[in-house]
């Protein structure tokens, strides 16, 4: 199977499916997913329970360096 990356739009991006973002730090992932989550509301008449958004992140702190407080 060929996987294409594209540069990703969310006002023109398909919505029929699922999709997967992966991005680094800083390139606007929550402007990303806020925009198309509107666009999904909004202009696509999706009903908020249809629609399931997840966000992901790998902490950059290791546990010992942050330790709970006691």
């Amino acid at each position: 199977m060929s996987r294409s990356i594209l540069p990703f739009d969310p006002l023109t991006v398909p919505v029929q499916g699922t999709a997967l973002i992966e991005t680094s730090a800083g390139t606007g992932k929550t402007y990303g997913i806020a925009a198309l989550f509107a666009r999904l509301i909004l202009l696509e008449k999706l009903p908020v329970d249809k629609v399931l958004v997840v966000d992901l992140h790998q902490s950059r702190h290791r546990r010992t360096e942050n330790p709970p407080a006691r």
